[in-house]
């Protein structure tokens, strides 16, 4: 008999609550960092400890430590000429504003002296948003690009810092990619055939597991089906791309979804993901296939185990230049009946 996803998420469930002294994981999920892209006349990144709903925010994450949330920062900084001041702007500049070392280096517009106005800044706030929730591939560039300078200056050690950087964003970019779909979906349910033949049945509802059921080979699963969806557990809708349940029971419940053999049965709202997404740039070889493309390819929703995300050095230094066109969102394949 194969583990059970509803052993599994018990025993995770467990740990979260109980905190034990000695088993630190799974424990304080509320602390787990995201990145966020604010909401303001001239919108920022930050490093944030809750989703919120708050029109016009855009999230990546959660991250495992706000470490690797402020690489995954660095890393857009480095693609994007988004502003990196913290305080708040106005729509109009203070009188007296003078421009930052930045502004100088032309690694930001200087929209707090009137450098950028509002409609200008925006639409370097619709490349950092596209960058977070579509396309990785101009942060993946720019990385790649530089991973090649410095390798070629045998400066390796910088190499691997811009390397942690890139794969920073990509984990914490592909996470929220992998979130959003599932955290959205009022109910989900899918069905695999267990190791004698019958069906293992589970509920899913905005990526917390409902309930789980189980039919022999000799027993129509339609109907245990039904009472599953008529008895399984109320989940709340949250704000995605948070799930309404522990990231690391959502990392399960997408992994068991993700084998071979699963199925399913039925899903409410859009099943998608982004064409050019940071799914597409799990380890080097997919980053390097993936940044020579010059087609549009289509990508079937890919809940991952959870695996980090990586770049070999020489790999992204042999992938500089070679950047993917972005791409819309594509809706899954069609739910095939158990």
């Amino acid at each position: 008999m194969r583990d059970s996803l509803e052993a599994r998420i018990r025993e995770l469930r467990l740990i979260a609550e109980h905190a034990p002294r000695y088993n630190r994981r799974s424990r304080h999920p509320e602390r787990m960092p995201w990145v966020r892209l604010t909401s303001e006349p001239f919108p920022r990144l930050s490093v944030v400890r809750d989703v919120r709903d708050e029109p016009g925010a855009t999230y990546l994450g959660p991250f495992a430590s706000t470490n690797a949330a402020r690489l995954a920062v660095e890393a857009l900084h480095e693609a994007y000429p988004v502003r990196q001041c913290t305080r708040r702007l106005p729509a109009e500049p203070a009188m007296g504003a003078s421009a930052c070392v930045l502004a100088e280096m032309g690694r930001c517009g200087a929209p707090c002296t009137g450098g950028q106005d509002v409609a200008a800044y925006a639409q370097v706030v619709e490349a950092v948003r596209a960058g977070m929730l579509a396309d990785a591939a101009p942060v993946a560039r720019v990385h790649a690009s530089r991973i090649a300078e410095l390798v070629a200056q045998e400066r390796f050690e910088e190499a691997v810092t811009v390397r942690e950087r890139l794969t920073a964003y990509l984990r914490g970019a592909s996470r929220a990619q992998r979130f959003e779909p599932v955290a959205r979906a009022a109910e989900l349910v899918a069905a695999r055939r267990d190791d004698l033949g019958g069906w293992e049945l589970v509920l899913v509802r905005h990526g917390r597991l409902a309930g789980t059921a189980r039919v022999d080979r000799r027993t129509d699963p339609v109907p245990t089906i039904e009472t599953l969806r008529a008895t399984g557990e109320h989940v709340g809708a949250p704000i995605a791309p948070a799930p309404a349940a522990h990231p690391e029971e959502t990392d399960l419940v997408l992994a068991w979804l993700d084998q071979p053999g699963v199925r399913l049965v039925a899903v409410s709202g859009a099943w998608t993901c982004p064409v050019r997404g940071a799914q597409g740039f799990k380890d080097a070889a997919e980053a390097v296939a993936a940044m020579r493309s010059r087609e549009p390819e289509v990508h079937r929703v890919d809940p991952t185990s959870g695996r980090a995300p990586s770049v070999d050095l020489t790999d992204a230094a042999q992938a500089a230049g070679h950047a993917a066109p972005g791409g819309p969102s594509v809706v899954a394949p069609a739910p095939r009946t158990a």
